[in-house]
């Protein structure tokens, strides 16, 4: 084997064992399926429910508003409101001026997370004692800090399953 090659083995044995981001994303596919084995019943995904209750959470936001609070790509974005007004989860309402809109959900759309709560809180709950709560309150600590965000929406006791009296 050339040095080359033997170089080349090693970058790519270091960037794909070591890469913080692929592991993160690797956590990601792997918790992004429980929540979505736990919500099939009911219709929805976990991405489009987390955009369900952040709509109702930030209260009629734009599209724009959502996704610098979600740091979330445009595209990606409207392609799951997109589904969700299909689905009749969300309407669009007039915004702040002509050219704006903002986002409401909808009866159909509250009665939705309502109902798929008590799957959400099921898998919250496996994962939670998978990982540990020591772990838990490190992945919310670090999210927080790498985003800079300490508005950002936190994790309560018992995997956030208070009322919050909407």
């Amino acid at each position: 084997m050339s040095q080359d090659e033997i170089d080349t083995r090693k970058a790519a044995e270091e960037i794909a064992m070591g890469c913080l981001a692929g592991r993160v994303r690797l956590l990601n596919r792997v918790i992004t399926s429980a929540y979505n084995e736990a919500l099939r019943p009911h219709g929805v995904r976990v991405e489009q429910l987390g955009l369900l209750s952040m709509v109702f959470f930030l209260d009629r936001p734009t599209p724009s508003q959502m996704e610098q609070f979600l740091r979330i790509e445009r595209s990606t974005l409207s392609r799951n409101l997109k589904r969700m007004r299909d689905n009749g989860w969300i309407e669009n309402l007039p915004g702040p001026d002509a050219r704006s809109h903002c986002l409401c959900v909808t009866e159909k759309g509250k009665r939705l997370m309502r109902q798929a709560l008590q799957s959400w809180r099921g898998a919250q709950k496996r994962l939670g004692e998978e990982l540990g709560e020591e772990t838990l309150q490190a992945l919310f600590a670090v999210a927080s800090r790498l985003t800079g965000d300490d508005d950002a929406p936190q994790r309560r006791e018992g995997g956030g399953g208070e009322e919050s009296g909407r």
